[in-house]
């Protein structure tokens, strides 16, 4: 072999090289990519799933706060009409059809 051939044979085996070198960093580089896409992914069905139980949460605490206010509107009613908490309440049960007639 002439050395032109054999320079030809190292030029070829270093673009081969570099070529291969260069397919694996593009596959590697995808698998990093798709790794990365997959993991914001998930971080996102995550924070959705997080987000509707805190809706959630903010439903029954809304619903919560409204009854608490109607018994306190209630209760201020009350004490401006002067009214009295009653301890014990005995009713009285007839027995007879009296009523009914």
């Amino acid at each position: 072999m002439t050395k032109t051939e054999i320079k030809k044979l190292k030029n070829k085996r270093n673009f081969i090289i570099v070529l291969s070198i260069l397919c694996l960093g593009l596959f590697f580089g995808k698998l990093f990519i798709t790794n990365e896409v997959s993991i914001k992914y998930l971080e996102k069905a995550n924070l959705e799933n997080e987000i509707k139980e805190l809706e959630d949460v903010q439903k029954r605490l809304t619903v919560r706060l409204s009854d608490l206010k109607k018994v306190a509107t209630i209760e201020e009613y009350s004490e401006e009409k002067n009214m009295v908490e009653v301890g014990y309440i005995n009713y009285i049960v007839l027995n007879s059809n009296m009523a009914m007639k």
